[in-house]
């Protein structure tokens, strides 16, 4: 029988200089406890993030558990551990200082379960789950942190220690829960060990060498090639590079027209970014064009918080604000109106109804798509479910979610709905029929006349049961309807055709200019013309205008 090495969690950053041979784990379901919930052992192995095993949450994805989609759900009767065995193909520790290291990523649900992976076990094995080499017990992953980690370092294998098979052990969280849920998001594996440095200036013999630095020079001899080098002029020395994992030899590693000096420096209005992810906040704008001025401009200037999705904290995403045509630096232009009004269920003679226990009328509209509505009453036809904003309201976009954030179930509860606005006064100003399922997000623009009401209603014109089901409805708009498209400013020279325009705009938007000598015969000049915010001001060459008595000019939102 194998002896129990007494090993501790060493919880501090590993040395900076390391190379690593990831292990390709593969999940042993037989030896391993069922999921639940359309779970599965293997998807703890399928999440493709860059994985660096210096820094283990770099580029970490930020998961919930969402049936179906991500990770392992043990669900195990109260007081049983639950079993996540992995195999590979077989590693031998052949130095004192190789450590074997698994990192554990969980679930990042700070409304649900932060308890169900607080205390894990991790076990090596080699040939049998028999007897453990090795173990390290009573790890907890910090949900709610930034990253949703935790490391097991077995830092003291004896030379020739073989090992071919990992296993996790969820204990039970108690609590008095009728059972032990335990759930996982992904694991691996690597071996660790230093690196050569033969010239002593902290970079790596093989990353200088993969970086066409010489590595027996340590700047002494060329400046280029030591700690303190430049050589692609980014205000980014190699030691910086070589820690921040930029490439050296590239100015912009990420190809986001951002230097690699000034993206973790910060330059300007805008603060340190990501030199590694073109998009650091994740919300779809790449860091070049929110310039953190405060200020929307255009697209290519948005003026948004490169580090937030959410630049003006209004509930609803920059890049959802650029695209609704809102200010996604004013909390009070536009955002998610939905958020945190009142709303419920409908008959089709309008007489208030129920919502089914466990899923209220008001997981519609907390900003939470995994959250679905149930009407109670089985047979709905004509039934809907509406939002109140209060006050009539310009509505520029509306976008439906079914409950397929939530699992797979019931496509057919929200088929073929019906989305009407009413204004204050009980007149439909809008109507559009949707034909088909929606399943994840459907958004339906209505930018070109934006309707002005009060009441958003998603009908079930299908008449499915149990409809409609919704996960989330967003509405943007304006809480003033939009001032009429006017061209505020003019100005021409007959004698050159030199035409000045001024009109006031919507952010995000874009116009077509047409002209006409006589309002009969009309001819397009530019289809194309994007807004520069709330005010825009376009200058050109119209030749056509020379000698002219009277010359008119039309502007059309696209």
């Amino acid at each position: 029988m194998k002896k129990l090495l007494p090993l501790v969690i060493a919880l501090v950053p590993l040395p900076v200089l390391a190379v690593s041979e990831e292990l390709s784990l593969t999940a042993d379901l037989a030896n391993s406890s069922p999921s639940a919930f359309e779970g599965s052992l293997a998807k703890t192995l399928d999440d493709f993030f860059d994985y660096d095993f210096m820094d283990p949450t770099f580029a970490l994805p930020q998961q919930t558990y969402q049936p179906g989609a991500a990770g392992f759900h043990g669900n195990a009767p109260e007081g049983q551990d639950v079993l996540l065995s992995y195999t590979f193909a077989g590693v031998t520790i052949e130095a004192d200082d190789q450590d074997l290291v698994i990192d554990l990523y969980g679930r990042v649900d700070n409304v649900c379960c932060n308890d169900r992976d607080d205390n894990i076990d991790v076990l090596l094995f080699n040939g049998s789950y028999d007897s453990p080499i090795a173990s390290i017990t009573g790890l907890a992953i910090d949900n709610a942190g930034a990253n949703a980690h935790v490391r097991a370092i077995f830092d003291a294998l004896p030379i020739g220690t073989m090992v071919d098979r990992i296993r996790l052990i969820g204990h039970d969280s108690g609590g008095g829960a009728a059972n032990n849920y335990f759930t996982h998001m992904e694991t691996r594996a690597a071996l660790i060990e230093p690196l050569i440095d033969e010239d002593n200036d902290t970079l790596p013999d093989d990353w200088e060498v993969a970086n066409n630095l010489d590595p027996n020079d340590d700047g002494s001899v060329n400046v280029a090639n030591g700690p303190d080098g430049d050589p692609d002029n980014d205000s980014f020395t190699n030691l910086q590079e070589f820690e921040a994992r930029t490439d050296p030899m590239d100015d912009d590693s990420d190809d986001d027209n951002l230097l690699d000096g000034d993206e973790v420096a910060g330059a300007g209005n805008r603060p340190p970014t990501d030199p590694l992810n073109p998009d650091t906040d994740g919300d779809s704008l790449n860091d070049d064009v929110e310039s953190n001025s405060g200020n929307f401009i255009n697209t290519n200037d948005t003026g948004t918080n490169p580090t937030l999705a959410d630049s003006d904290s209004d509930g609803t995403g920059d890049f959802d604000e650029v695209t609704a045509g809102t200010d996604p630096n004013d909390p009070a232009a536009g955002g998610n109106l939905a958020l945190g009004k009142l709303g419920g269920y409908f008959t089709a003679a309008g007489d208030p109804a129920g919502s089914w226990g466990g899923l209220p009328a008001t997981n519609v509209n907390d900003g939470l798509p995994g959250t679905i509505s149930h009407p109670l009453e089985m047979v709905s036809a004509d039934y809907y479910y509406e939002i109140d904003l209060g006050a009539d309201t310009s509505i520029s976009s509306i976008a439906l979610t079914g409950r397929g954030f939530r699992d797979n179930c019931c496509a057919e509860r929200l088929e073929n709905p019906t989305l009407v606005v009413v204004n204050s006064t009980g007149d439909e100003v809008f109507r559009q029929e949707y034909v088909g399922q929606i399943i994840m997000t459907e958004t339906f623009d209505l930018s070109a006349a934006p309707p002005f009401g009060q009441f958003v209603r998603v009908i079930n014109s299908s008449g499915a049961n149990y409809g409609p089901q919704l996960g989330e409805i967003e509405i943007f708009g304006s809480s003033t309807p939009p001032a009429p498209l006017t061209i505020t400013g003019f100005s021409a020279d007959p004698a050159t055709g030199e035409i000045t325009l001024t009109w006031n705009s919507q952010p995000g938007a874009q116009y077509s200019l047409f002209g006409s000598e006589d309002l009969v015969n009309v001819e397009e000049i530019n289809d194309s013309l994007n807004s520069d915010g709330t005010s825009t001001t376009l200058s050109f060459n119209f030749p056509s205008i020379i000698g002219k008595p009277k010359y008119f000019f039309h502007l059309s939102r696209n």
